[in-house]
This record gives structure tokens, sequence and C-alpha cells, in this order.
């Protein structure tokens, strides 16, 4: 089973001619700015009509209602150009000797069914599947579509409420009415939130609401479980005491590294020492917010380079020693500060990775508030749209089979602004089946997908895109 990756520019006219008239290939085409790609998926499009696939059978994906507004009426406007033997520029070289008796049939009885092209964005096209499968999918059919600005604007107003009853404000009503569960700040200090609202409330609210955005548009992200590594805390501890133990027992005196060890061990004061007992929400607060040593290059926990071999050497000179034996101190005293720095960085690594975990756990209570409150308001939001797609096709084979029959031919605009679950929705579409193989891995069917896009193009990484995901695809297209 063939599939291809074509360069598409405006004087590639061969790799242009297949594009358009190999309907049997699935199809991989990178087209840069400017190259005529709308022309090309409009043509394409076209000519599958006129090579007899029914338009009902056909959807062009692109990520605007604009452009999908724009597509469908550069198709029916080349429809008409090749009914009336006036075919465009970009389209006449894949039609040498015009159309042949059976395309012009093709294309006639097509004209009349134009509409029954789906040409939508990839949340249209995902309603439009789930839509005659209500029960497999999960779905109220009643269920109204918020649209994103309505969707943040009613989760916005739910974190608001859920922060004024959780941290003992005048509680506001959700949108049903009702006052918010609230997660109670436990009496042995368990409460990682309550304790950082006392270190520092902007900063913590503004993290709260900026993590609680990023959960709802990432419904499946959270975090491992994790303990602070009480090894990588004992490290450090241990590395600071050595860095100590070498300056004391040099017998030189020298001022920039006296107070480098003495700023050290403060530090290890304040970070204590590591115990058996699981860190209590109130301690692990503490740890957060403990003194950074002074040695750390402003905002990061990585130490600056130690660079004193100078004053080693004259500190010991003054000292009756010779500049030789303050060079050799220096030079143990250097790996010492490094794996303090070392040491300092995996502590704070496994600190931030255990205050993530304790943090993303938080949100469960906003989460469900957000999922309960659309099931009882009837609403779907643009996530529901997608994960009800991609569920229906993964886990219903006949649905899936029924729906790949009814969208024979799939074309996808603009494919690098894909993320990876909308990817997996258009590749399973276009599948020949066994869902239970990774989507990545399943063989497609020869003509279902004819995908143009440009990984140089990806713009939209903040809303979940991501160039490997075109990457990938391109990868496994080129396996097959």
């Amino acid at each position: 089973m063939p599939h291809d990756q074509q360069q598409a520019a405006p004087e590639d006219v061969d790799a242009r001619i297949e594009a358009l008239t190999h309907r049997h290939r699935t199809m991989l085409v990178e087209a840069g700015a400017g190259s005529g790609k709308t022309a090309l998926m409009a043509g394409r499009a076209a000519l599958l009509v006129a090579g007899g696939v029914a338009p009902k059978n056909i959807a062009a994906i692109t990520f605007t209602e604009a452009a999908a507004a724009e597509l469908l009426e550069r198709i029916e406007r080349i429809v008409r150009d090749l009914l009336s033997g006036n075919p465009l520029p970009e389209i006449a070289p894949a039609l040498p000797e015009g159309l042949s008796e059976s395309q012009r049939a093709n294309l006639k009885e097509g004209a009349d069914t134009l509409d029954e092209l789906t040409c939508t964005t990839i949340h249209g096209f995902c309603q439009k599947l789930i839509a005659p499968y209500p029960v497999e999918a999960g779905r109220d059919p009643g269920a109204s579509i918020l649209d994103p600005g309505a969707a943040d604007l009613v989760f916005e107003d739910l974190v608001d409420a859920w922060l004024s009853a959780r941290f003992g404000r005048d509680p506001r009503k959700d949108g049903l009415g009702r006052t918010p569960p609230v997660t109670p700040a436990s009496p042995d200090g368990e409460d990682l939130f309550a304790a950082l609202m006392l270190k520092s409330p902007d900063r913590t609210l503004t993290l709260i609401r900026d993590v609680a955005r990023f959960l709802k548009d990432h419904r499946t992200a959270g975090a491992a479980v994790w303990e602070i590594d009480r090894e990588a805390h004992g490290q450090f501890a241990g590395a600071v005491r050595d860095f100590a133990s070498w300056y004391h027992e040099s017998g030189i005196e020298e001022p920039g590294a006296a107070a480098i060890v003495d700023d050290l061990l403060d530090v290890v004061e304040d970070v204590g020492e590591p115990d058996s007992d699981p860190v209590s929400g109130e301690r692990l607060a503490r740890l957060l917010h403990h003194r950074r040593p002074a040695a750390c290059k402003k905002g990061t926990t990585e130490f600056r380079q130690w660079r004193a071999i100078g004053k080693w050497k004259t500190a010991a000179k003054a000292a009756g020693l010779s500049t030789v034996y303050g060079e050799e101190r220096y030079a143990v005293g250097q790996d010492l500060y490094r794996a303090c720095g070392n040491g300092y960085v995996a502590f704070c690594d496994t600190l931030g990775d255990v205050a993530f975990q304790r943090f993303v756990a938080e949100f469960d209570t906003i989460r469900n508030l957000y999922r309960n409150y659309k099931r009882e308001a009837a609403l779907l939001d643009f996530d529901d749209l997608l994960y009800q797609a991609r569920d229906l096709l993964r886990d219903h084979e006949p649905v899936r089979a029924a729906l790949s029959k009814r969208f024979s031919h799939v074309l996808v605009d603009e494919f690098q602004d894909t993320d990876p679950l909308q990817a997996e929705i258009i590749w399973r579409l276009g599948c020949e089946g066994r869902p239970q193989e990774p989507w990545q891995d399943s063989a497609i069917r020869p003509g279902a997908l004819f995908l143009v896009g440009d990984p140089k193009q990806a713009i939209y990484r903040f809303r979940g895109a991501d160039v490997q995901t075109y990457l990938g695809a391109r990868r496994a297209l080129a396996r097959r």
C-alpha cells in the first residue's frame, strides 16, 4: 500500500498532478506558504467526485470556520469550471485531455449533492461523528455546545467560587446555585495550599489559577506519585558538611570561602535533615520557601563557578604556607563546592517533583466541579467533542467501521497544527481496524487520508498542538 510524501510548490507540476489525481494513495503533502495548497485540496476533492466518490463520503477539515467556508466555495467553483470546460490553471495540468465521459457524468451527478460534502473544523467534524451514536459516545442527545470563550468563563467562575470557599471568604454559589465543596485545612499541617497561601498569597493564587487552566485544557494530565528523595536531601547536606570540614582543616583563612561555607551551612539548617516520615503540606511549603544559597545564579538553583585560586594562593602565603599548597587546597575545595552545587540541584528537583504532585492532586475537586456542572447543565465543551469522538472510534469497532465507510476520504489542512488527540481521531477513521494496536501503528486504507501541512509554520502550540505529532505521522506514513 503506497504512502507518499510530496513537496508541493507551484513549479513542481508532477508532484501537484500526483496529489490531484492519485485518489487511491494516502498522502502527506508538505506545502509552504503561498504554494496554493487550498487550491490543491479543493482540486483533490473535486477530482475525487469526478472519479466517482460521492460528496457525502468526503470530509475536508480545516482549523477555522472561515477557512472551511472558503474551501467549500473553492470546491464548488472548481466543479463549475470543470463542467464548463474552463479549469483553473492549478487544475488544468491534471486533465491534459479534459474530462472523460465518465468523469463528466460523475461531476454532473455530484454537483447536485455538493452540499453533502463535509467541510468543517475538527470540532465540527467530531460533532458530526458522534451525533448518530449518542449512546455509544456517552453523550446527552440534547446537550448544547459551549464555545471556548463561554467555557473559559464558566470555568473561571467555578475556580473563583472554589477559592472563596476554600480559603474562608464568603463562599459564592456555583453555576448550579450550590456552595462548592471545600477541602478543609487539616490540623496536622497536610494542607499544602493553605501553607503556601500563608507564605506567599499572591504568587500562590496566580499559580493555582494557571495550573487550573492548564489542567482544564489537558484533562488527562497528572503527576507521578513522588516523595522527597531522602538520598538527594542527605547528599546535599553531606556535601556541605564535607565542604565545611575541608575549609576548617585547610589552615588557611580565605574570607570568600568562609562566607560561602557559612551560607551553605545556614541553608542546610533551614531545610533540616531528611527523615523517614512523610512530608506534611506545611513542611513542604517551608521547604519550597527555604532561603536559597547565595552561590546560586539569579533565578536558578545552579551554583556560579567558584574562581578564587588567586585568593587562595595569596591567603596561603599570608599563613606562611606555599602558594602551591594554596593552589592544591583550592583544587580540592573546588571539587567539594561543585558537589554541593550538584547536590543542591538534585535536592530542588525532587522537591519540585513532590510539590507538583501534591499541587496537582488538589485540583481533582475543581475538575469534578467543572465536569458535574457540564453534565447537569447538559453542556459540552470542545474538548468533550474530541474525547468522545476518539473514544467512540477506539472502543466501538462496528461504529468505527461504519464511520470509516461513511467518510472514505478525509482531507486535512494545516496538519502541522494538529494535537495528538486530533491526530488519533483522523488516524483511526482512516485505518483498517485492529483497535488493540497503538493508533500510530494502524494500517491506513489506500487513499483514506490526504494531509497537507508545513512543520515550519507550526503556530498553535499554545492550543495543545505539537509539531512532533506531525513528524510522527510523517514517519508512520513513510514506514508503509
